[in-house]
């Protein structure tokens, strides 16, 4: 169970790390344990990002779960560049929502199965 945890944590500081970089403020997050799983759900204001990187993102951030190396890939996390990162994540995470809310709000919402 403590490693769950510190998985969603390190998904949590990545993400976060990103969006600082892109020029994100206001970051805000919730996180969320169901019986089943955990839910991300992060918002970040007085941001611009293209749909260019918003697809990227999106296409990353949704990539496939590998559970046989999971427990390799997350102590990964902290050791290379944000964006390289972003591939560890896509491979911890199960599903991933990116949209605006409005003109200058991000969400991103992150959904992981329980192990």
């Amino acid at each position: 169970m403590r490693k769950e945890k510190d998985k969603i944590n390190a998904i949590i500081l990545e993400v976060t790390s990103l969006l600082l970089e892109l020029g994100g403020k206001d970051i805000c997050i919730h996180e969320e344990e169901k019986e089943d799983k955990y839910i991300i759900k992060m918002s970040v204001s007085h941001t611009h990002i293209n749909n260019e990187i918003i697809e990227k993102l999106n296409k990353t951030l949704n990539s496939d779960n590998v559970g046989e190396v999971e427990g390799y890939y997350w102590e990964l996390l902290g050791k290379g560049k944000n964006r390289d990162n972003l591939y560890i994540i896509g491979s911890l995470i199960d599903k991933a929502e990116i949209r605006y809310l409005n003109d200058d709000e991000l969400e991103i919402i992150m959904h992981r199965e329980k192990r």
